[in-house]
């Protein structure tokens, strides 16, 4: 059974892979995603960062935009 981390990112992820990208304060208005604090949303990019399942483009003076990589998309489809 995966933990609850792991589901986050699993979940974070595969709302990348469908809704395509997007920045933190899109991430948060995601209806699974509302009653999270901001820390918790965090935590759960950091863990798809490091699963190599999301990325992130970062411009000077815009947001952070994320976006699910090829491994990323790859998990999300497997697990459907």
């Amino acid at each position: 059974m995966a933990n609850i981390l792991t589901e986050g990112a699993e979940m974070l992820t595969s709302s990348l892979v469908w809704g395509g990208r997007m920045t933190f304060d899109q991430l948060k208005e995601l209806d699974w995603l509302k009653n999270k604090s901001d820390y918790g949303i965090n935590l759960f990019i950091q863990e798809a960062e490091r699963r190599r399942w999301i990325g992130t483009i970062d411009k000077e003076g815009k947001p952070t935009v994320y976006y699910a990589t090829s491994k990323g998309r790859k998990m999300s489809n497997e697990r459907e």
